[in-house]
Formats: structure tokens, sequence, C-alpha cells
């Protein structure tokens, strides 16, 4: 479903408004857990999570992008397609259950020693797969341009996992009592989002797209979970190599890049099927888009930077006290983290939207293994602080990938100019002149200006729409 002008910047505003509703209660999910859990126990849990979630491939199978896919490019219209990717996608996803369950479970009773991790895994698995199916509803919904009701969902299942951990610390402190309360939320919200989703799609089979859809799947499931994946291993390795209160010290302040991730992800699933719409149409139009997006992307990821750098420390010694202070020392380097995931989310869009599934299986598996490479290195010699360097090394390399393989979507000179020539001086500055110092430049060289804000409504407007009006004979 491709939305208009207006309704796609409604929707936007939207999303990115719940979003930012639910990282604050995220946070305060985060803080509860620091606040009643020791270091060891916090490690243990987020240690657990982790590694289910390294299986992600199996669990999303690349699902969010074939279905809209198929959805626009079937026959019958897009409704009836949807109806059709989504029917399909959920036998598929029915169909390596079992297998996958049986695969992660061995994986974990070979690869660690630990008795209690392996039990907490065990119960991970099923909460990973509810919500892989509920995630199957989300992207119907979003496909169908219901912004409200995801973004009342998403707040939904913020609060239910809140009230879950404050009804369970009433009673214990046990993580895997805890675990399995989590397997009972997530099937109420299986359940929420099967109701909710029901009135809108009508779920059909259509056998004879099943074997193109797995074909489909394939290019996205081997892309689409490395996103992000290097925290995941990261927290694993850690766990290996220092304990699991090490891993409570790493994952307490890599949550602020986690947020800034989502708020990303939301922006690019909302605006995916009109970019889709937009390369298939007027592919000037396209290029001008992502040109705009990086250059705003730029502006983002300095003023995340200076947020983190100079602000992020404290603010995680004010929410978690003396307890975590061993990742507060940390944080600054996070800042680096984040400025690199806002800067590669625009030519991720490019490649996704162009279904360039064998060069984003490059540059991801190109940098995951540098990641895992220098964590051996890295970690044993400097601890967390190893982990962190790897990350940021593996990642800075495949920025300049993707930047290179997008060079005629996108500029690298812009790049240095509107985002590392004001991070490099901001290192040299208090927080005030540096902030002062960048809002000058913004506005000197007119990064940002009054005509830039009136074509923002204009960015994403349909390709077929533009076409039609240029030709109207």
């Amino acid at each position: 479903m491709i939305l208009s002008n207006n309704k796609l910047i409604k929707s936007v505003a939207l999303m990115f408004s719940s979003s930012i509703f639910a990282m604050g209660i995220s946070l305060l999910i985060t803080f509860t857990l620091a606040k009643i859990l020791a270091p060891n126990k916090l490690g243990l849990l987020m240690a657990a999570e982790a590694f289910v979630d390294l299986f992600k491939f199996f669990f999303y199978f690349g699902f969010n992008n074939t279905i809209l896919k198929f959805a626009s490019e079937h026959e019958e219209g897009f409704q009836k397609g949807l109806n059709k990717a989504v029917g399909n996608a959920l036998l598929i996803k029915a169909i390596i259950t079992i297998p996958l369950i049986i695969a992660i479970y061995l994986t974990s009773k070979f690869s660690s020693n630990d008795t209690q991790l392996q039990e907490i895994v065990s119960i991970y698995i099923w909460v990973f797969i509810l919500e892989s199916f509920s995630s199957l509803f989300g992207i119907a919904r979003r496909a169908l341009g219901q912004f409200k009701l995801i973004s009342g969902i998403t707040i939904l299942n913020k609060v239910l996992r809140l009230a879950t951990i404050l009804i369970v610390f009433q009673f214990t402190n046990d993580i895997k009592v805890l675990v399995f309360a989590f397997l009972l939320e997530k099937i109420i919200r299986l359940f929420v989002s099967w109701i909710t989703t029901n009135k809108y799609i009508n779920i059909e089979l259509d056998l004879k797209k099943i074997k193109p859809m797995i074909k489909d799947c394939f290019g996205y499931a081997f892309v689409d979970p490395l996103q992000g994946v290097e925290s995941k291993i990261d927290r694993v390795m850690i766990n290996s190599y220092l304990g699991p209160a090490s891993v409570a010290f790493y994952t307490i302040p890599s949550k602020i890049t986690t947020a800034i991730q989502t708020l990303i992800k939301t922006g690019s699933s909302t605006l995916a099927p009109n970019l889709h719409n937009s390369l298939r149409n007027d592919e000037d139009h396209y290029r001008k888009s992502m040109s705009h997006i990086f250059r705003l992307s730029n502006m983002a990821a300095v003023f995340c930077f200076y947020f983190i750098f100079f602000y992020g420390q404290d603010i995680l010694i004010i929410l978690f006290g003396d307890k975590y202070s061993g990742g507060t020392s940390i944080t600054f380097l996070f800042a680096y983290l984040s400025v690199i995931s806002v800067l590669e989310n625009t030519p991720e869009l490019v490649f996704s939207t162009q279904a360039s599934h064998r060069t984003r299986i490059f540059y991801k598996s190109f940098s995951l293994a540098i990641n895992i490479g220098l964590n051996i290195l890295l970690i044993t010699r400097y601890g967390i602080q190893g982990a962190i360097y790897a990350t940021i090394i593996a990642n800075s390399i495949r920025l300049l990938i993707m930047l290179w393989l997008s060079k005629n979507e996108l500029s690298l000179r812009d790049l240095f100019w509107y985002c590392i020539l004001p991070v490099a001086v901001m290192h040299f500055l208090n927080p005030w002149l540096a902030l002062i110092s960048y809002i000058i430049f913004i506005i000197s060289t007119k990064q940002l200006t009054l005509e830039d804000l009136k074509r923002i409504p204009k960015i994403f407007k349909n390709g077929k729409n533009r076409k039609t009006n240029n030709n109207p004979g």
C-alpha cells in the first residue's frame, strides 16, 4: 500500500513518537532489571537472549521484504496478494519451527557447560518463536498502512513486558521463572496481534508461490538478521571470556545505541513501500530522495554523537548507580557506534530497495568475520573495551564498503564535510560550545534550510503519480 504524501509524513511522525514512548518504557524495563538483579544474573539473562538471537535467520527468514514484494506484484491486486503472502509465510515458518528448536538446543548443549544458561536458552527459544509469528501480523499491518494500530500494539507490548517483570519480582528474583513469564506474555501478545490483524486480512494459501517465496526469502534472510548481530556476538563472547557480570556492564550502555537503531529502523520500515514504488517508476526521483535522506542522516548522526559523547555517562550513573559503574566508563565509545548506525541506514535502504542480496551478504558477512576475529584478539587483552573496539572497526569498514558501492546515489564528500569533520571538532570543545558551533555550521553551510523543511513532505512522493503528472496526455 503506497501512502500519499500527507499520510506518509503523519505516519512517520506517529511511528517515531510511539517508538520514542516505547523506548522510554524499554529504558524503564532495563532500569527495573538492573536495580533488582545482580550484574551476574542480568548478564546471564542478556547472554541467553543474545545466544538465541544469533539464530535470527531462521526466526524471521526475510519475510519483511518478501511479503511486501509478493503482495505488490500479485496479479490479483495488493490486498489479495498480501492475504496469500502472509498465509504462505505462516506455513513456511511452521515447517521450520521443529528443526529450529532442535538445532538451537543442541548448539547450546555443546557450546556451553553452564547448565543454567542452557535452561534459560531452552525457554527463550519458544519466546523468540512466538515473537517471530507475531511479527508476520505486524508486517501485514505495516503493509496496509495501519500505523495507529502498530503504534498502539508497540506500546502495549512494552507495557506488558514491564508489568510481567514487576509481577514476577513481587514473588521471586529467579530469572528462570522470569523467562517462563516472558513466554506467557508472548502467548498473550501473539493472540492480540492475530485478533487485531484478522479484521484487515483474510489469510489464504497459494501453494504455487511457496517455492518462489522461499527462494526470495533466502536473499533477505541471510542479510536482514545480520543487522546489529555484532552486539549479540559481543555478548556471547564476553560471557565466554569474562563471565555474565561483564555482559551486564556491556549491555547497559549499549542500550543507547540499540534505541537509536530502533528509531532508524522504524523510519526505514515506514518509508520502504514508497521507496520500492519510487524505484520502479522514477529512478531520478529515487536518487534525489536517497541523497536528501543521506544529508539529513549526517546531521542526525552528529547530534547522536554529541548527546552520547558528552552526556551518556552522566545519564547512566544517575539511572543505574554504582552497581553498574563498570559499564559507565565505556559509554563514550558507543557514541562512535551510534554515528555508524545512523549513517549506514541510507546505503542499507539503497541496497534493500534494489534487492541487492549478494552485495548485502558480502559486506555484512565480511564485517562480521572481522568482528569475530578482532573479538578473539581484543577481548582477552582489553576486556569489555576490546569488544567495542572490535565492533567499531568492523562496522566502520562495513560502512566504507557500503558507501563506496552506493557512490552513484550517495556522496562520500558529504559524509566527510557534514559528519566526520563536525564530530572530529567536537573532541576539542566543551558541550555548550560544541552545540552552538555545530548549529552555526549547519546554518552557514545551508545543510538544513526552510526550503528543505518544505520539501520533506514531497520527498517520498509516489513515483507513479509523478510520472502521470509529467505526462498528462
